[in-house]
């Protein structure tokens, strides 16, 4: 079985970054990236709009509700951001 093609970006100080790869390797980067480097991850939701993922722990359990939601999408697609968007 092959997994859906997911599409994302990485926003930050050292610029814009494009991703395309599985969605096994989609959440073992987001894993890292909002672990390691405090970074913000969106998702596209079935509105077409993008809305913050909130990990707590990046517990086994927390990233596989990560990949059901991002693997839901017909297109998954995800943004990483440096800082939190939109707000006051």
């Amino acid at each position: 079985m092959n997994e859906k093609k997911v599409i994302g970006r990485i926003v930050d100080k050292s610029g814009d970054s494009q991703f395309e790869g599985s969605l096994s390797e989609a959440v073992s980067l987001v894993d890292q990236q909002t672990k390691s480097f405090a970074k913000w991850v969106y998702v596209k939701g079935e509105d077409n709009k993008f809305a913050p993922f909130f990990f707590d722990n990046h517990e086994k359990a927390e990233l596989e509700r990560f990949k059901t939601k991002l693997g839901a999408a017909e297109n998954p697609e995800f943004m990483i951001t440096g800082s939190l968007q939109g707000g006051q």
